[in-house]
């Protein structure tokens, strides 16, 4: 209450003054009146002595009445500069102070936040204040939450306290726990306001987090090591290594691959995950090699630069566009991948995949690494193990493997043959007038011939093939999971053909040449011994008949392979008798509809076999060396053709022709165009020269001349099958490229493949980047259209506008159109 002014005391007095005065006046005259003579003095003397008591005692009462009031204004005074002095220290503190610290009066709304409830919000303070969580648009679960403790903090005057979570500015949901302390009114019973005091504990439970997972891999790492004292293998220590990082730390897959010295793909020899993981490896490929897109990723990076490598985000990194697919759909988010070194040199990799981006912390990659070494350390004690049964299984001249784990091998395939089917075949390859190598030049320059002969065989095989020493100058080749007898029959040409050329040794050249002997898997038996005593057998046969060829231990066999030899043959004169002819298939732009082009297609037309597909004769002009003639040929029927279109929907409209790498090898390619176009008028935009992407890769100096050449003859050049191989690109700004064509095994599954989609997808954007039209093959459905549609692609061919046509029958379903 504040103190009262004087006032009242003033008033007294000054009613006292004017009594006083009356009294002078009125008790002088009255005493003049009616008291005696003699009594006057002393009466009015007394009367003057009550006056100055009185007024004595009334000044007395109005000065203590002024100090009064003086004092209780000056202690009002210092009330409010101590609470004026409390408020600005809070609000210094609070500005300062790590938590978030807000004020709510009666109606739950905001009268104060400090800077970091603005921070932690994302919004500015003014925002707050005035407004409840409601009207600031919080989520009605936390709103309810928030306002239910408010309310009874506020109605009970006691202290609350809740914890909740939330996104924060930068959308990371966050863990707090705020303190609800009410402020003024009476002890029990309703407050004033209410003070929030909020505390974000998310590092705080982050921590306690890592600390626990820390804690189990810790566990895991123990485990490992145990089983690394008990391991007797390589591949148990793999195994046992992935199934204790699944099982024990929290990861949803980790598997270990080796490289392949040969190929530089990365085989996984174990994993663990569960059928998600088979999954997955079954699906992806990885490559030690960088030149590659499989060789980008985390393992791939990881094994070039011997370090461990991690993608928090393994789904939104553009190096992961090959794996992402399957690892978007198995719930993969985060990879972290080891090397493993064994003999002081880096064999393979071990990768782990988390289902959370935020897994692989540095405490947990340095644990990783851990394991990692001493996985490394066991494998140099199994590398001394295994060097003694290497040389148990190999061939000490050749570093081949020998009979005796060849027929291992051999059995392996008959065993997958049996349950799967399927065909395979075994090669019994036999060095013809090999001993009179040694005898004229001695053991030495014999064992560095077969060695040779061992690399070359190892150079025209795949894989998943075995090249073994039988003995001697025998050689063994086991080729399973083959389609027909043709493909047993293509490696055997190649070997003979890569023995050809002659071998630099002693100091002159050597010549060998093979005698081959084939047999196959269910035709010729199905036992291993069977098929090897076949192959020899059928050997013999070829040795018998002439050396220097191979021969099918079956008879029909023998008829296939000349079937495809009579083929050749045909093919040589298929020019001269007219069977070859080309049928055009139409390019339409994808956002008009209008026919923008039109490729070449070549065919054959037997006399006896019919219509022959490239896909049949190409692969045997290639090999045979006619190629580089029928491409001529094609070049200058397609000038022939859109000349003759000049009056007819189609004229104007480029051709796009297929050239092989036979003809990009020729110096005199591009003159050789140029006279074609001028023997019939055509302007040098009129072909359209269309390429594989692989033929980029190996840019050899006549490819490289020839291509200049093309550049300055105004010719434009289509890379065809583009995304099927890994180039440089490069070549894209170096050469007059004016379109990319994505090859319809990418178009197949669209819209539907995952895979499909992403990678359609990033090609056009890639392309476009690079300011160049995208034309895709093979476009079969409107879905498959409305896809690239959306997708920006230009244009588009396939059977769902027309199938390759005659000249004449395309000029007339242009005019339909």
């Amino acid at each position: 209450m504040p103190p009262r002014p004087p006032w009242q005391a003033l008033t007294v007095a000054g009613t006292y003054a004017v009594a006083g005065l009356l009294w002078i006046v009125g008790s002088d005259a009255l005493l003049a009146y009616a008291a005696p003579a003699e009594w006057l003095p002393t009466l009015q003397a007394l009367k003057g002595m009550a006056f100055i008591l009185a007024t004595a005692g009334l000044l007395y009462v109005l000065l203590r009445r002024l100090a009064r009031y003086q004092a209780e204004v000056s202690e009002q005074v210092r009330e409010k500069a101590a609470l004026r002095g409390r408020q600005e220290a809070f609000e210094s503190l609070a500005e300062h102070a790590p938590d978030l610290i807000a004020r709510f009066d009666r109606g739950l709304r905001y009268t104060y936040v400090n800077p970091r409830v603005s921070e932690a919000a994302g919004r500015p303070r003014a925002d707050f204040l005035g407004r409840t969580h409601a009207e600031l648009g919080y989520e009605p679960a936390l709103v309810a939450l928030w306002d239910n403790h408010l309310e009874q903090a506020r109605d009970q005057g006691e202290m609350q306290q809740l914890t909740f979570r939330m996104s924060g500015s930068s959308g990371r949901q966050r863990f707090y726990e705020a303190r609800l302390v009410p402020e003024g009114g009476e002890a029990g019973g309703p407050a004033e306001s209410v003070l929030a005091i909020t505390r974000d504990l998310t590092e705080l439970q982050e921590s306690q987090q890592r600390v626990e997972q820390l804690s189990v891999l810790y566990a895991a790492l123990s485990a490992a090591n145990q089983m690394i004292m008990r391991a007797a293998d390589r591949y148990e220590l793999f195994e046992s290594v992935c199934r204790i990082l699944t099982d024990q730390s929290g990861l949803e897959m980790a598997w270990i691959g080796l490289i392949e010295p040969q190929t530089q793909w990365v085989a996984p020899r174990a994993w663990a995950g569960g059928e998600r993981a088979e999954r997955y490896l079954e699906r992806c490929r990885v490559s030690a090699d960088p030149r590659r897109p499989e060789g980008q990723g985390p393992v791939g990076r990881a094994l070039q630069a011997e370090a461990t490598v991690v993608f928090d985000d393994f789904l939104g990194a553009p190096e992961a566009v090959p794996w992402q697919g399957a690892a978007r759909e198995l719930g993969y988010s985060a990879v972290a991948a080891c090397p493993l070194q064994a003999g002081g040199e880096v064999i393979g990799a071990l990768a782990v995949y988390a289902g959370r981006t935020d897994f692989f912390s540095d405490e947990v990659v340095r644990l990783i690494e851990e394991l990692a070494g001493d996985v490394g350390y066991a494998l140099d004690r199994f590398e001394l193990e295994e060097r003694t049964r290497y040389l148990a299984a190999h061939d000490l001249v050749t570093g081949l493997p020998n009979r005796a784990q060849m027929l291992d091998r051999l059995e392996q395939a008959l065993t997958r043959w049996r349950r799967f089917g399927g065909r395979l075949a075994v090669l019994f390859l036999d060095l013809d007038r090999f001993k009179g190598v040694n005898d004229a030049f001695g053991h030495e320059v014999g064992d560095q011939l077969l060695q040779e002969v061992a690399q070359r065989l190892l150079g025209v095989t795949r894989e998943m093939d075995t090249v073994c020493r039988q003995g001697g100058d025998e050689f063994l080749l086991l080729l399973p999971e083959i389609d027909s007898a043709e493909d047993a029959a293509q490696v055997a040409e190649k070997v003979v053909a890569a023995l050809a050329s002659p071998f630099c040794l002693a100091g002159t050249e050597l010549v060998v040449t093979p005698s081959i002997g084939i047999s196959l898997c269910p035709e010729d038996g199905v036992e291993a011994d069977t098929l090897v005593r076949n192959a020899d057998t059928a050997m013999y046969s070829a040795k018998h008949g002439g050396r220097n060829r191979y021969c099918f231990f079956t008879e029909p066999m023998n008829r296939r392979v000349q079937q495809r030899l009579e083929m050749e043959s045909g093919l040589r004169d298929a020019e001269r008798r007219g069977e070859l002819e080309l049928g055009y298939q139409p390019q339409v732009d994808i956002a008009s509809g209008a026919v923008v082009g039109v490729e070449a297609l070549v065919r054959w037309r037997h006399p006896r076999h019919g219509l022959i597909s490239p896909a049949n004769f190409i692969p045997v002009a290639e090999e045979s060396g006619q190629i580089a003639r029928i491409g001529d040929w094609v070049l200058a029927e397609a000038c022939r053709q859109c000349a003759a279109w000049r009056e007819t929907a189609l004229a104007g409209l480029p051709v796009a022709v297929n050239l092989s790498a036979a003809q990009l090898g020729r110096s005199d390619l591009a003159e050789g165009i140029l006279r074609h176009l001028e023997a019939y008028g055509l302007p040098s935009s009129a072909l359209q020269l269309e390429m594989t992407e692989g033929l980029f890769f190996h840019e050899t100096e006549p490819v490289r001349s020839t291509l200049q050449s093309l550049q300055r003859s105004g010719l434009q050049l289509v890379v065809d099958d583009f995304g099927t191989g890994y180039s440089n690109l490069g070549y894209l700004k170096r050469f007059p490229v004016a379109k990319l064509k994505i090859d319809e095994s990418f178009v197949r599954g669209l819209p539907e493949d995952t895979e499909d989609v992403v990678i359609s997808s990033t090609l056009i954007r890639m392309a476009h980047g690079l300011r160049l039209r995208v034309i895709a093959e093979g476009v079969e459905t409107a879905e498959q259209l409305a896809f690239l549609r959306e997708h920006g692609c230009d244009e588009a061919q396939g059977f769902y506008f027309s199938r390759p046509l005659a000249g004449a029958d395309l000029a007339r379903w242009a005019q339909r159109r």
